[in-house]
């Protein structure tokens, strides 16, 4: 790609970068990464800086990092060195809002074939995905952008892009306009998903193509009358205790706090791993913690004192840092903590014990609701599994409390 070419290391650079490169070297130190883990990132930033011909730093483009990576004629382990540098900046520069969007985040390992543009998301596993679509490429991209500014929160736009980039591909080669209402009701038929991936889906769909009518790309949506889907019946999956139990013996002490976190407040694992050391406030009557949860809506959850002790005696900054900077993904703390748990049990069940468990004591949905930060107590009758202890016992005191025989009435 012309203007992006490999080049001697000048000694000054432009003043943006010279700027924006000394600020995130300063926010490795405060994050008290290693000297050694500054100066290498720092090195290879600067040699980017000098080399991409950008004046500034936040313009550039996931096309232009991989065209870079791609010409230099480096081995592999330092081109794996380089493109984490790279996403430890963009990362840096999109959590404190010096870019709108993060261009490395799906940077892929350097190579030279033709997917080598597609990567997954840092922390995830598995395949990489497929690319998407060309034709579909800048109406997500703006869509995305408008989504961002309504002020949408990131794991809502990442799961709404996942979900059109998927639309995308099985469509090929419609493209996004060209969409017919058939078109949208023979692809979500031919798909076997659970009640509510169907309703996500559903929910994307008609949020995407109702962008694509205001921002006058359409005249109609073609997903208006989209058959609406039905309520799931409640399927509480709460971790037994002898499974919780046995994590908590068998953790690391920073995945015991992990677990803990999941099964004593409940929190979700993208909460987890947001935990940090500005958010324990000494609150009325004791410690709270404040989780910042789905939808940008936060809550004050109190904290056990055993537990809030633990969480004060961690050092200042993210409880789960990560050494890439910032704090570890919620995907690899959900990976550490189902790991501890028996085959097939996954993080959110903790959640759901901690739902089934806290309605027990007190029987107060709505407590419960506000405890695990749902809109709606629908929602959390979800989570809440009612043992057959618990029917039986309902049973057995209203059998008591009824009068079998009536009594005669005095005249």
């Amino acid at each position: 790609m012309s203007g992006l070419r490999p080049g001697p290391d000048p000694q000054v650079l432009a003043p943006l970068w010279e700027l924006a490169v000394e600020d995130w070297r300063e926010h490795q130190r405060i994050e008290r990464s290693a000297a050694d883990t500054i100066a290498k990132r720092t090195k290879h930033m600067r040699r980017f800086a000098t080399t991409c011909h950008h004046a500034d730093p936040f313009a550039v483009t996931t096309e232009q990092l991989a065209s870079w990576l791609r010409v230099q004629p480096w081995q592999a382990t330092t081109a794996t060195a380089h493109r984490s540098s790279l996403r430890h900046f963009y990362a840096w520069a999109a959590a404190t809002g010096r870019t709108s969007s993060n261009p490395a985040l799906y940077l892929s390992a350097v190579n030279t074939s033709p997917t080598s543009d597609v990567a997954r998301e840092l922390g995830a596993s598995g395949p990489l995905p497929e690319p998407v679509p060309p034709v579909w490429e800048a109406a997500l991209r703006m869509f995305a952008r408008e989504e961002r500014a309504s002020g949408r929160s990131e794991q809502t736009i990442a799961l709404r892009t996942a979900q059109l980039c998927r639309l995308a591909r099985d469509l090929h080669p419609l493209e996004p306009f060209t969409v017919s209402f058939y078109d949208l009701v023979e692809w979500m038929a031919a798909h076997t998903w659970a009640v509510e991936t169907r309703r996500s889906h559903r929910s994307t769909l008609r949020t995407f193509y109702a962008w694509a009518v205001e921002s006058g790309h359409m005249t109609a949506s073609p997903a208006t009358r989209l058959p609406k889907t039905g309520v799931g019946r409640p399927n509480p999956h709460p971790a037994s205790e002898t499974s919780v139990h046995f994590a908590i013996l068998t953790a690391t002490p920073r995945e015991r706090l992990m677990v803990r976190l999941g099964a004593e407040l409940g929190l979700r694992r993208v909460e987890v791993c947001r935990v940090h050391s500005r958010d324990i406030v000494d609150d009325e009557g004791g410690w709270s913690l404040l989780v910042h949860g789905k939808g940008a809506r936060d809550r004050l959850l109190p904290l056990p004192h055993e537990l809030a002790s633990e969480l004060r005696d961690l050092a200042p900054g993210w409880a789960f840092p990560s050494d890439r900077g910032g704090h570890l993904s919620a995907a690899y703390v959900g990976k550490l903590v189902s790991q501890l748990l028996p085959e097939g049990v996954t993080m959110h069940a903790l959640r759901h014990r901690f739902a089934t468990r806290a309605h027990a004591l007190e029987r107060d949905v709505f407590s419960v609701q506000q405890l695990l930060g749902h809109a709606s107590p629908e929602t959390t009758r979800r989570y809440v599994a009612i043992s057959n202890e618990q029917l039986r016992s309902t049973v057995q005191t209203l059998a008591a409390t009824t009068t079998r025989v009536p009594q005669q009435v005095s005249r």
